[in-house]
């Protein structure tokens, strides 16, 4: 499976220009502030929606022995119907590293099939998942107005 997702906060250029000449701890307030907001917007899932997989792959079972497995595990109760969300992946976005190495990350291992860049599966894009890199760009406006008040308020504090 392809698992882990990282996030690294300082991707913003032109915000990460105007910081660097700044203090550090205001660099870092505003850093972190950037890595919360990112934390925020990643732990929200789309509407739940019903896809088949017929629909998503143009078959419902890929092999017999799936199909095989898929019915034992539902008469175990390994499997359940209808799926019922664990938000288990929303609940793993966690920032890690300090200061000017902060990345956000989710260590889920099936994260990159639902939300990855390149190994996000049909069912999922089909579902309304977007990927980290679209989340990060429809939301890029919030992340750095975040960036830009932590840093103001770290300026005031300051004295500067």
């Amino acid at each position: 499976m392809s698992g882990f997702i990282g996030v690294d906060v300082s991707g913003l250029k032109e915000l990460q220009t105007k910081l660097s000449k700044l203090p550090k701890a205001v660099h870092e307030t505003a850093t972190r502030a950037g890595a919360d907001e990112v934390v925020k917007f990643m732990r929200s899932y789309p509407a739940e929606k019903y896809v088949s997989r017929q629909s998503a792959y143009g078959v419902a079972f890929f092999t017999a022995k799936q199909r095989r497995y898929f019915f034992w595990a539902l008469k175990e109760g390994i499997i359940n119907t209808p799926y019922q969300r664990t938000n288990t992946l929303k609940d793993n976005w966690v920032i890690i590293g300090q200061g000017l190495d902060e990345m956000v990350v989710n260590q889920t291992p099936y994260a990159g099939l639902v939300m990855g860049d390149g190994s996000q599966n049909r069912m999922h894009q089909k579902i309304g998942w977007k990927t980290v890199e679209a989340r990060l760009k429809e939301n890029g406006q919030r992340i750095a107005k975040a960036i830009q008040q932590a840093a103001d308020r770290a300026i005031r504090k300051l004295g500067l």
